[in-house]
Protein backbone atom coordinates (compact mmCIF):
# COMPACT_ATOMS: atom_id res chain seq x y z
CA UNK A 1 0.00 0.00 0.00
CA UNK A 2 1.50 3.42 -1.16
CA UNK A 3 1.93 6.44 1.20
CA UNK A 4 -0.56 9.11 -0.90
CA UNK A 5 0.36 12.81 -0.38
CA UNK A 6 -2.69 14.71 0.00
CA UNK A 7 -3.31 17.22 -2.10
CA UNK A 8 -2.68 21.30 -1.12
CA UNK A 9 -5.54 23.72 -1.07
CA UNK A 10 -5.32 26.14 -3.07
CA UNK A 11 -4.84 29.87 -1.38
CA UNK A 12 -7.58 32.26 -2.74
CA UNK A 13 -6.72 35.87 -3.38
CA UNK A 14 -9.15 37.14 -1.03
CA UNK A 15 -7.93 35.17 1.76
CA UNK A 16 -3.81 36.69 0.83
CA UNK A 17 -5.02 39.72 1.05
CA UNK A 18 -6.86 39.48 4.45
CA UNK A 19 -4.01 38.58 5.79
CA UNK A 20 -1.78 40.28 4.06
CA UNK A 21 -3.82 43.47 5.33
CA UNK A 22 -3.64 41.94 8.82
CA UNK A 23 -0.06 42.02 8.79
CA UNK A 24 0.21 45.87 7.34
CA UNK A 25 -2.16 46.96 9.90
CA UNK A 26 -0.20 45.41 12.30
CA UNK A 27 2.97 46.80 11.12
CA UNK A 28 1.41 50.57 11.26
CA UNK A 29 0.20 50.33 14.91
CA UNK A 30 3.46 49.42 16.34
CA UNK A 31 5.08 51.80 14.18
CA UNK A 32 2.66 53.82 15.30
CA UNK A 33 3.25 52.97 19.38
CA UNK A 34 6.69 53.69 18.79
CA UNK A 35 6.92 56.73 17.28
CA UNK A 36 4.62 58.31 19.64
CA UNK A 37 6.88 56.99 22.75
CA UNK A 38 10.09 58.14 20.56
CA UNK A 39 8.00 62.02 20.34
CA UNK A 40 7.55 61.58 24.14
CA UNK A 41 10.88 60.83 25.08
CA UNK A 42 12.32 63.47 22.77
CA UNK A 43 9.14 65.94 24.48
CA UNK A 44 10.16 65.20 28.13
CA UNK A 45 14.20 65.44 27.06
CA UNK A 46 13.63 68.68 24.70
CA UNK A 47 11.13 70.69 25.66
CA UNK A 48 9.33 73.26 23.71
CA UNK A 49 6.75 75.56 24.97
CA UNK A 50 5.44 79.40 24.20
CA UNK A 51 4.19 79.59 27.56
CA UNK A 52 6.27 78.09 30.40
CA UNK A 53 8.69 78.53 33.40
CA UNK A 54 11.75 77.14 34.74
CA UNK A 55 12.34 76.86 38.12
CA UNK A 56 15.84 76.28 39.28
CA UNK A 57 17.94 77.33 42.50
CA UNK A 58 20.19 80.88 41.47
CA UNK A 59 23.39 81.57 43.35
CA UNK A 60 24.42 84.60 42.94
CA UNK A 61 28.81 84.97 43.64
CA UNK A 62 30.07 87.76 45.35
CA UNK A 63 33.77 88.91 45.43
CA UNK A 64 35.19 90.54 47.86
CA UNK A 65 37.11 93.26 46.21
CA UNK A 66 37.10 95.39 43.24
CA UNK A 67 39.65 95.19 39.96
CA UNK A 68 40.23 94.59 36.17
CA UNK A 69 39.13 91.32 34.55
CA UNK A 70 42.26 89.79 34.07
CA UNK A 71 41.30 85.88 32.74
CA UNK A 72 38.02 84.69 32.19
CA UNK A 73 37.82 80.91 32.34
CA UNK A 74 33.72 80.10 31.62
CA UNK A 75 31.49 80.73 29.06
CA UNK A 76 27.81 81.45 29.27
CA UNK A 77 25.82 78.27 29.61
CA UNK A 78 28.46 76.30 30.86
CA UNK A 79 28.20 73.70 33.28
CA UNK A 80 30.48 74.09 36.19
CA UNK A 81 31.98 71.70 38.88
CA UNK A 82 32.13 73.37 42.82
CA UNK A 83 35.76 75.18 42.96
CA UNK A 84 36.03 75.19 39.18
CA UNK A 85 37.61 78.97 38.50
CA UNK A 86 35.02 81.57 37.38
CA UNK A 87 37.10 84.31 36.55
CA UNK A 88 40.62 86.27 37.94
CA UNK A 89 41.39 89.91 38.64
CA UNK A 90 43.95 91.97 38.54
CA UNK A 91 45.97 90.69 41.93
CA UNK A 92 49.21 93.33 41.99
CA UNK A 93 47.28 96.17 44.27
CA UNK A 94 46.49 93.63 46.64
CA UNK A 95 50.02 91.51 45.93
CA UNK A 96 51.46 94.92 47.15
CA UNK A 97 49.63 95.31 49.74
CA UNK A 98 50.47 91.64 51.18
CA UNK A 99 54.33 92.89 50.48
CA UNK A 100 53.60 96.20 52.24
CA UNK A 101 52.06 93.91 55.30
CA UNK A 102 55.22 91.32 55.43
CA UNK A 103 57.26 94.76 56.07
CA UNK A 104 55.26 95.80 58.48
CA UNK A 105 55.45 92.88 60.60
CA UNK A 106 59.06 92.88 59.93
CA UNK A 107 59.54 96.24 60.73
CA UNK A 108 56.71 95.42 64.35
CA UNK A 109 59.68 93.04 65.25
CA UNK A 110 62.87 95.09 65.00
CA UNK A 111 60.38 97.83 67.18
CA UNK A 112 59.61 95.20 69.82
CA UNK A 113 63.32 94.63 70.08
CA UNK A 114 64.58 97.60 70.65
CA UNK A 115 61.61 98.68 73.00
CA UNK A 116 62.73 95.48 74.52
CA UNK A 117 66.64 97.05 74.78
CA UNK A 118 65.14 100.51 75.64
CA UNK A 119 63.27 98.75 78.80
CA UNK A 120 66.23 97.30 80.06
CA UNK A 121 68.31 100.14 79.79
CA UNK A 122 65.66 102.19 81.23
CA UNK A 123 65.62 99.77 84.23
CA UNK A 124 69.50 100.29 84.43
CA UNK A 125 68.94 104.50 84.75
CA UNK A 126 66.04 103.49 87.44
CA UNK A 127 68.82 101.25 89.36
CA UNK A 128 71.35 104.15 89.19
CA UNK A 129 69.10 106.58 90.14
CA UNK A 130 67.72 104.60 92.89
CA UNK A 131 71.00 104.55 94.16
CA UNK A 132 71.98 107.57 94.33
CA UNK A 133 68.69 109.24 96.07
CA UNK A 134 69.40 106.60 98.32
CA UNK A 135 73.22 108.31 98.79
CA UNK A 136 71.96 111.84 98.65
CA UNK A 137 69.22 111.09 101.21
CA UNK A 138 71.65 109.50 103.55
CA UNK A 139 74.24 112.32 103.22
CA UNK A 140 71.68 114.81 103.82
CA UNK A 141 70.24 113.25 107.27
CA UNK A 142 73.91 113.16 108.41
CA UNK A 143 74.57 117.22 107.38
CA UNK A 144 70.83 118.34 108.93
CA UNK A 145 72.06 116.26 111.93
CA UNK A 146 75.62 118.34 111.90
CA UNK A 147 73.88 121.42 111.42
CA UNK A 148 74.31 124.07 114.51
CA UNK A 149 78.03 122.99 115.17
CA UNK A 150 80.90 124.57 113.90
CA UNK A 151 81.76 121.58 111.47
CA UNK A 152 78.65 122.06 108.48
CA UNK A 153 77.84 125.08 107.05
CA UNK A 154 73.77 126.58 106.44
CA UNK A 155 75.03 126.63 102.96
CA UNK A 156 76.09 123.11 102.55
CA UNK A 157 72.68 121.93 104.64
CA UNK A 158 70.88 123.18 102.02
CA UNK A 159 73.28 122.16 99.23
CA UNK A 160 72.40 118.11 100.48
CA UNK A 161 68.81 118.45 100.97
CA UNK A 162 68.12 120.05 97.78
CA UNK A 163 70.78 117.06 96.44
CA UNK A 164 68.53 114.61 98.12
CA UNK A 165 65.59 116.01 96.81
CA UNK A 166 67.03 116.60 92.63
CA UNK A 167 67.33 112.25 93.13
CA UNK A 168 64.64 111.53 94.17
CA UNK A 169 62.75 113.60 91.31
CA UNK A 170 64.94 111.51 89.35
CA UNK A 171 63.52 108.39 90.28
CA UNK A 172 60.16 109.61 89.96
CA UNK A 173 61.43 109.97 86.43
CA UNK A 174 63.18 107.11 85.67
CA UNK A 175 60.28 104.99 86.64
CA UNK A 176 57.79 106.74 84.61
CA UNK A 177 59.82 106.15 81.50
CA UNK A 178 60.37 102.71 82.43
CA UNK A 179 56.51 102.80 82.47
CA UNK A 180 56.25 104.35 79.07
CA UNK A 181 58.59 101.88 77.26
CA UNK A 182 56.54 99.05 78.67
CA UNK A 183 53.70 100.23 76.97
CA UNK A 184 55.34 100.83 74.05
CA UNK A 185 56.58 97.52 73.94
CA UNK A 186 52.78 96.58 74.20
CA UNK A 187 52.48 93.34 76.05
CA UNK A 188 49.51 92.34 77.67
CA UNK A 189 49.83 88.75 79.32
CA UNK A 190 51.22 86.63 77.15
CA UNK A 191 50.35 88.45 73.94
CA UNK A 192 52.21 91.52 72.27
CA UNK A 193 49.33 93.61 70.51
CA UNK A 194 51.52 95.30 68.27
CA UNK A 195 52.69 91.96 66.84
CA UNK A 196 49.53 90.34 66.48
CA UNK A 197 47.91 94.03 65.06
CA UNK A 198 50.58 93.25 62.03
CA UNK A 199 50.01 89.85 61.81
CA UNK A 200 46.39 90.32 61.06
CA UNK A 201 47.07 93.47 59.02
CA UNK A 202 48.84 90.51 56.86
CA UNK A 203 46.48 87.85 56.87
CA UNK A 204 43.73 90.21 55.90
CA UNK A 205 45.93 91.71 52.92
CA UNK A 206 46.49 87.65 52.08
CA UNK A 207 42.60 87.42 52.00
CA UNK A 208 41.70 90.18 49.78
CA UNK A 209 44.56 88.79 47.65
CA UNK A 210 42.68 85.86 47.49
CA UNK A 211 39.04 87.06 46.59
CA UNK A 212 40.76 88.39 43.22
CA UNK A 213 40.30 84.64 41.94
CA UNK A 214 36.38 83.96 42.00
CA UNK A 215 35.29 80.34 42.13
CA UNK A 216 31.97 78.68 41.78
CA UNK A 217 30.73 78.26 45.36
CA UNK A 218 28.24 75.18 43.89
CA UNK A 219 27.90 72.63 40.93
CA UNK A 220 25.27 74.32 38.56
CA UNK A 221 25.37 76.50 34.75
CA UNK A 222 27.03 79.71 34.35
CA UNK A 223 24.15 82.17 33.12
CA UNK A 224 23.65 85.91 31.34
CA UNK A 225 27.81 85.83 31.00
CA UNK A 226 28.35 89.97 29.56
CA UNK A 227 31.93 90.34 31.10
CA UNK A 228 34.95 91.22 29.55
CA UNK A 229 38.84 91.47 29.57
CA UNK A 230 39.91 94.50 31.67
CA UNK A 231 36.26 95.24 32.29
CA UNK A 232 36.11 97.38 35.97
CA UNK A 233 34.89 96.03 38.79
CA UNK A 234 34.58 98.64 41.44
CA UNK A 235 33.04 98.29 44.87
CA UNK A 236 29.35 98.56 43.73
CA UNK A 237 26.51 96.78 42.50
CA UNK A 238 26.42 95.49 39.08
CA UNK A 239 24.92 92.66 36.89
CA UNK A 240 27.35 89.38 36.42
CA UNK A 241 27.09 86.04 36.05
CA UNK A 242 24.58 83.61 38.11
CA UNK A 243 24.77 80.11 38.51
CA UNK A 244 21.94 77.99 37.94
CA UNK A 245 22.22 74.88 40.59
CA UNK A 246 22.16 71.47 39.30
CA UNK A 247 20.41 69.86 42.36
CA UNK A 248 16.56 71.04 43.94
CA UNK A 249 15.18 71.86 40.34
CA UNK A 250 11.95 71.55 39.18
CA UNK A 251 11.73 71.60 35.26
CA UNK A 252 7.74 71.07 34.19
CA UNK A 253 7.41 72.53 30.55
CA UNK A 254 10.34 74.81 30.47
CA UNK A 255 10.91 77.78 29.71
CA UNK A 256 13.92 80.18 31.03
CA UNK A 257 12.40 82.79 32.65
CA UNK A 258 14.51 84.05 35.62
CA UNK A 259 14.79 87.43 36.64
CA UNK A 260 16.52 88.25 39.61
CA UNK A 261 18.10 91.40 40.89
CA UNK A 262 20.58 91.70 43.58
CA UNK A 263 22.00 95.31 44.55
CA UNK A 264 24.87 93.71 47.20
CA UNK A 265 27.76 95.87 48.09
CA UNK A 266 30.82 94.44 46.71
CA UNK A 267 28.06 92.01 43.97
CA UNK A 268 30.22 90.93 41.26
CA UNK A 269 27.48 88.43 39.77
CA UNK A 270 23.61 88.94 39.79
CA UNK A 271 20.81 86.97 38.18
CA UNK A 272 19.03 88.31 35.42
CA UNK A 273 18.09 86.09 32.64
CA UNK A 274 14.90 86.10 30.33
CA UNK A 275 14.00 84.11 27.36
CA UNK A 276 10.24 83.35 26.59
CA UNK A 277 9.36 81.45 24.00
CA UNK A 278 12.73 80.27 23.23
CA UNK A 279 13.85 76.65 22.42
CA UNK A 280 15.94 75.51 25.80
CA UNK A 281 17.53 72.22 24.38
CA UNK A 282 20.60 73.42 24.74
CA UNK A 283 20.23 75.24 27.89
CA UNK A 284 18.19 72.76 29.80
CA UNK A 285 21.05 69.77 28.37
CA UNK A 286 22.21 67.45 31.46
CA UNK A 287 19.38 69.10 33.59
CA UNK A 288 17.71 66.07 36.20
CA UNK A 289 14.81 65.40 34.60
CA UNK A 290 11.53 65.29 36.94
Amino acid sequence: MSDEIPASYPVSPQHFRKVLGMLVSTLILLSAVIVALMVKENIRINPRTEDAQVRANVVGVAAQVGGSITAIHVKDNQPVRKGDLLFELDERPYAAELDKAKAQLALTELEINAYKDQITSCEAALRESEANALYASNYAKRIQALVGSNYVTTDKNELAQTQAQTTAAKVEQDKAALERAKNLLGDSGNINVRRVAAQAAMRDAALKLSYCKVYAPCDGYVTNLQITLESTLPLESRSFPSLIGRSGMSLPILERQISVTCALEWLLMSIAWRNPGKNIKELSKGFPKQ
